[in-house]
């Protein structure tokens, strides 16, 4: 009984320090709000917070909100961190087709250097991937401050390429569109780290013209990196027509930080030649057509 009482008072002493206004002594926590631009914050569909201890680089807390809905008032909380300073990362959409690296975080024991963002594939990817987000890492300073805030910009990790055609055969030729890259694979600063190469796959429907037409939902793109486009007639075994994506892009001067959607519309011509427009703006007058 004495032990239980000597408990009460210790604990009330505790509570009392913390209603005055020094709260030095008080557990303190950390409020996440995010940001977002030019991205559609419906299809953030869960959210992972890592707070990395800035000197070791060493995971102090993770946090999970498995149905998030972003807005200027939704924020995340992390508790009783130490005084210090800190990476904040998160990472919106980290289930289903994407995985971590290592699949298990310790706290205490995994480091920001190690860990990785994973798209699973088999070599091939021929389905619609989930959306992916990234934010950070953004310094964090913990002080003894009941209360502090931090904001996070959120980035789209997926872009999305509408391939449309005229000028083919209107005929019941099957269609294949091919997206080849190497970027499967994102260290927690979303870099790309060290990936194999891989293909996303899209068979084509016929548009309202009887031409062929995709879409694919592929991993950011960036200038300067060399991502293949191809469009192959499955029922001959013939490539129609192939090039470096991101070069088309770039003649474009498209903004890969803000856009995420890009139209890609190719014209056979008589002879042969291949005429490509970006978003309606024409960048190449001679592709290369394969017999």
């Amino acid at each position: 009984m004495k032990r239980s009482c000597t408990l009460l008072i210790f604990i009330s002493i505790l509570l009392a320090g913390c209603i005055k206004e020094d709260f030095s002594g008080c557990p303190t926590g950390i409020k996440i709000y995010f940001t977002y631009e030019a991205i559609d914050a419906s299809g953030v569909d869960r959210l992972n917070l890592y707070a990395f201890e800035e000197s070791t680089g060493i995971l102090r807390a993770m946090e999970e909100d498995v149905s998030p809905i972003l807005s200027s008032s939704y924020f995340m909380t992390i508790n009783n961190l130490s005084l210090g300073v800190y990476r904040l990362v998160a990472w919106g959409g980290l289930h289903g087709d994407y995985t971590s690296d290592p699949a298990k975080f310790n706290i205490g024991e995994t480091t920001f250097e190690e860990v990785k963002v994973v798209l699973n594939h088999q070599g091939e990817v021929s389905h619609t991937i989930g959306h992916l987000f990234h934010a950070g890492p953004k310094q964090a300073m913990v002080t003894d401050a009941r209360e502090q805030r931090f904001y996070l910009p959120l980035v789209q990790n997926t872009n999305t390429v509408n391939l449309t055609t005229e000028g083919l055969p209107e005929n019941q030729e099957a269609y294949h569109v091919y997206i080849h890259d190497n970027n499967n694979k994102y260290n927690f600063d979303n870099s790309i780290a060290e990936s194999s190469n891989f293909k996303y796959t899209a068979s084509c429907l016929r548009d309202t013209q009887g031409q062929p037409a995709a879409c694919l939902r592929i991993l950011k793109l960036a200038s300067g990196r060399n991502v293949t486009l191809e469009l192959y007639n499955t029922s001959t075994g013939i490539c129609r027509y192939r090039a470096n994506l991101i070069e088309l892009l770039d003649a474009r001067a498209v903004d890969y930080d803000i856009q995420s959607e890009f139209d890609v519309h190719l014209r056979f011509n008589t002879d042969m030649s291949v005429d490509v427009m970006v978003d309606n703006w024409q960048v190449a007058e001679n592709g290369m057509i394969l017999k």
